[in-house]
């Protein structure tokens, strides 16, 4: 079992984004093996949210590994058939989806880059 302490100003924060009117896009980011991804594992755990976790993969298998965690997490069927073409397609659909506020994580971000820039 792992202890979550010490990150009450931290999930504060993210708490007062949460409760904003607009649209918030947040970047996490600090030296490695310090808890951003348990931060975010907590923040989610108490709110509706999706934690999607970058790879150094192609393109094509992250749009389809991520594809599969979301049909999974909005229970889409339709979806799972599916498949996005590229990051346009993938954010439409959680434009369209999402029909209230809702956590969209993406841990590792920097693998999707490195691969589409």
């Amino acid at each position: 079992m792992s202890v979550f302490i010490n990150r009450e100003r931290e999930l504060k924060a993210l708490e007062k984004r949460l409760k904003s009117q607009k649209a918030e896009f947040l970047i996490l980011y600090g030296r490695r093996r310090v808890g951003k991804s348990t931060l975010i594992d907590e923040f989610i755990s108490k709110h509706k949210g999706i934690k999607l976790c970058a790879r150094e993969e192609s393109k094509k298998l992250q749009l389809r590994k991520f594809k599969d965690e979301l049909a999974e997490f909005f229970n889409d069927e339709i979806l799972k058939k599916m498949e996005f073409n590229d990051w346009d397609a993938f954010l439409e659909y959680l434009n369209k989806k999402a029909k209230r506020r809702i956590i969209i994580a993406i841990d590792e971000f920097p693998y999707l880059v490195k691969e589409d820039k």
